[in-house]
């Protein structure tokens, strides 16, 4: 790994992946599985050049540089412990921005604020492809859900698949920021009380698929919020309900509220699993309003708006800081 990173080529980055993977996965310091790897080393061999990678190339071969990151490091075998890794991450991340602020000079400001940003972007697809794999409701919500959203009425109109006699279209009071999740439980709840009070169904729902404009609202999508989905005010959602045992992608579970979690086959967390999330640590840490405030402040006093908006983007995705 002599080559200059700035000099890689589209094969350059695809022959530095399979090496990365390959050498490592060698070594026993990760692990492939069926997607993606589990970490069982933090000290990968060519992290260093990994970085060097992230913040010396171009735009296009530094994403591929930060998706092998991510790809690679977020996912932590059983010898490990999650929120130290996360923890050790996010503190070495903030090391190289201060190093990089340290080394700036008026002549290739603009430079190091471009690879100060590269590596915000590294910490935010970090904290995103963790976020993304916790599959259960979150209570520490990032800011940018904190909030209740823009009002919208949902219109779920309902097709039982087994021939029983329809239910009325419903109306369904939402926000921008409910998450999937929580409108198939609610479409499910709605469905349960007019079942037990208008046409008394005798069924078992173990099946709800939700369709949009014709398209499946497939239950891995369930921990999105309904504006990452682009549902609208007045949209009409399609309830699809099966009975028997059927499962598939629209989720399962009968209507009973306490089985209806889309989740309800996985093993149950631990109540402090959350606490582990990097975006968490990173916004309970005593040096992450410092962080964030001086990198806005870098941005401004330099002219850089790409850095201000980014350290702006990743006080989103964390939750508020509790002092």
């Amino acid at each position: 790994m002599t080559l200059l990173p700035n000099l890689l080529t589209h094969s350059g980055i695809k022959c530095f992946e399979r090496f990365f993977k390959a050498v490592n996965s060698k070594e026993g310091k990760l692990k492939a599985r069926r997607r993606g790897f589990l970490l069982n080393d933090p000290n990968l061999i060519g992290l260093d050049y990994l970085w060097r990678v992230i913040t010396e190339c171009n735009d296009e071969i530094s994403s591929r540089g930060i998706e092998l990151l991510r790809e690679t490091c977020t996912c932590t075998g059983p010898s490990l412990s999650p929120a130290q890794q996360h923890e050790a991450f996010l503190t070495q991340c903030c090391a190289r921005t201060q190093r990089l602020h340290s080394e700036m000079v008026d002549e290739a400001a603009s430079e190091c604020c471009t690879k100060m940003c590269r590596v915000i972007r590294a910490i935010q697809e970090y904290i995103n492809e963790c976020d993304r794999k916790f599959s259960a409701d979150r209570q520490i919500l990032p800011i940018y859900r904190s909030g209740r959203g823009r009002q919208c009425t949902i219109i779920v109109r309902f097709n039982f698949q087994t021939g029983q006699r329809q239910i009325d279209d419903i109306e369904l009071f939402s926000h921008s920021n409910e998450t999937l999740h929580s409108l198939r439980v609610a479409v499910q709840r709605r469905l349960k009380c007019s079942s037990e009070s208008s046409i008394k169904l005798e069924m078992y729902i173990n099946k709800l698929e939700l369709y949009v404009n014709g398209e499946l609202l497939d239950s891995s999508h369930d921990r999105k919020i309904l504006s990452q989905i682009h549902l609208r005010d007045k949209t009409i959602l399609v309830a699809k309900v099966y009975d028997g045992q059927v499962c598939g992608s629209g989720g399962c579970g009968s209507s009973n509220e306490s089985s209806s979690d889309s989740s309800a086959t996985s093993p149950p967390l631990p109540p402090t699993a959350e606490h582990a999330l990097p975006g968490v640590l990173f916004a309970q840490g005593t040096w992450y309003l410092p962080f964030i405030l001086e990198l806005e402040h870098i941005g401004i006093t330099k002219g850089h708006a790409p850095l201000t908006e980014a350290a702006h983007l990743l006080s989103q995705i964390c939750p508020p800081h509790k002092h």
